[in-house]
């Protein structure tokens, strides 16, 4: 029986025959063997190639993703909401540091950037001038004096569904004879609160508990008082459902009655309430449509002479549609 072998080198053929005396069969299998490794050496790292590439390819995607990122913004800092701050952008190293930056964002989890405690201050220096006899001014009001404002804040962000934020406040006002209960409080809490977001349904739930500084709609009822040198605080809770174009909120807030007898003694005055629900539902662009109730009570309330109870019921409707030119109300 004859074994007919026939391997192509160049561009010639040889062939091996076993029964060829100058080509043992040794030898034939000898070389059979080589060019079997060789082919399983060729084979093994083609298939080696072919997995390694896409692995290149996708980290390449993955760094061009990276790189394709836009750099976040840093937060915008307004003196009466540094509750809306979010420093986690500084985790990203991309973007510019400024000083106090450690203190912003003190990081307590590094595989979740979303986890830290920042700190803060607000210090407002305000000089006022009264000399205006002609006016009606008191006896013994006149002057200048100094409203001296410091509050300083810490933040605790537990990822993105736990916020505490606890600020507090050292209001004094040099210089003037006569205080007003807005013109000083040597020490107490401005704001402490904690506040939940939960994905509900399709759209996101807010909730907030604790004292803390509210503005609703045009602040006559529940005011900020960013002019006085002490701010207006409230016991509330708040409650933000959005989904779409529909924003539901809901509110019960007491007032702070503000004192400067001992540190920490402001209180929640129950004779000053303000509740309340709004509906709001934005249609195309800027065009939107809201409604809301509220309930205002103030008990002995003092007016120019006559004191007493006071109750309001508020219903407001409006439409706004700034690109047509059309701005409605209807308020009862």
């Amino acid at each position: 029986m004859n074994y007919r072998f026939v391997a192509a080198r160049d561009e010639s053929s040889q062939v091996i025959s076993a029964s060829d005396p100058s080509t043992p069969l040794e030898r034939t299998d000898h070389q059979i063997g080589r060019w079997r490794r060789q082919a399983f050496f060729a084979a093994a790292s083609l298939i080696a190639a072919c997995s390694y590439c896409p692995s290149i390819a996708s980290a390449q995607d993955a760094a061009q993703d990276n790189t394709a990122q836009p750099v976040p913004e840093r937060p915008k800092i307004r003196a009466d909401r540094r509750s809306e701050e979010d420093w986690s952008v500084l985790a990203d190293p991309r973007v510019a540091r400024e000083p106090l930056d450690g203190l912003k964002y003190i990081p307590l989890d590094t595989a979740h950037p979303k986890m830290y405690l920042s700190l803060g201050v607000n210090l407002r220096e305000r000089f006022e001038l009264d000399h205006a006899t002609f006016f009606g001014a008191a006896s013994g009001e006149s002057g200048q004096w100094i409203l001296s404002r410091l509050e300083w804040h810490a933040d605790l962000r537990l990822g993105d569904h736990v916020q505490l934020f606890t600020q507090f406040q050292n209001a004094v006002a040099p210089g003037k004879a006569r205080l007003k209960p807005v013109d000083q409080d040597r020490l107490d809490v401005e704001q402490a609160f904690i506040g939940l977001t939960e994905p509900l349904g399709g759209g996101t739930l807010r909730l907030r508990l604790g004292r803390q500084v509210v503005a609703i709609e045009f602040q006559r009822f529940a005011s900020v008082r960013e002019g006085p040198n002490l701010r207006q605080s409230y016991d509330a809770a708040l409650a933000d459902y959005a989904r779409g174009g529909w924003h539901v909120i809901g509110a019960y807030e007491q007032a702070v009655q503000t004192q400067d007898v001992h540190p920490f003694d402001d209180y929640s005055n129950h004779h000053l309430t303000l509740s309340g629900v709004k509906v709001q539902h934005r249609f195309s662009g800027s065009t939107q449509l809201s409604a809301y109730y509220a309930n205002y009570r103030h008990d002995d309330a003092v007016f120019t002479s006559v004191t007493g109870n006071e109750r309001r019921n508020i219903i407001d409707i409006a439409q706004v549609a700034p690109s047509r030119g059309l701005i409605g109300r209807s308020k009862a």
